[in-house]
């Protein structure tokens, strides 16, 4: 009955490990070099484990506020995956091609075209909020009124 023990602790231990293997870090991007793009919406795609959002960008600024006219172009954004998005009030129609957006994000450690949203506004004003980055700790990803 030892062995059996041993033999069950050993397979619940290896789908611990297995499932939590399974998600990658976000150690790719740089949170402390972020990057301001503004851009049209050229694709969204609801799926996991990431929702993306891909935009065609006219203007990249980087935190200071500085143009960076090199870096224009197709950008991937990384969203959230969809269970999350959905508790934070997103849909798969939130964003549609032809959407004007300005988003803010991590840049990629290196160098390519893609950044972990933080926040952003669509043209009308709406704010919304990436991973962890919105004003509030739970609810949808609009803006608390205080």
């Amino acid at each position: 009955m030892t062995r059996f023990r041993l033999a069950l602790a050993t397979l619940g231990c290896l789908a611990v490990w297995a499932a939590a293997s399974a998600h990658h870090s976000i150690a790719m991007f740089d949170d402390n070099k972020p990057a301001i793009l503004t851009g049209t919406v050229q694709a969204y795609h609801w799926r996991n484990p990431h929702a993306m959002l891909v935009l065609d960008v006219d203007t990249v600024k980087n935190i200071k506020g500085e143009t960076e006219p090199d870096q224009a172009g197709v950008w991937s954004i990384e969203l959230h995956s969809t269970a999350i998005m959905m508790r934070r009030g997103f849909t798969k129609d939130y964003f549609k091609p032809g959407d004007k957006v300005t988003v803010t994000g991590g840049r990629m450690r290196d160098g390519s075209k893609m950044i972990r949203l933080f926040n952003g506004k669509k043209a009308d004003g709406t704010a919304f909020y990436g991973d962890d980055f919105r004003p509030e700790s739970t609810g949808n990803n609009q803006t608390p009124s205080n």
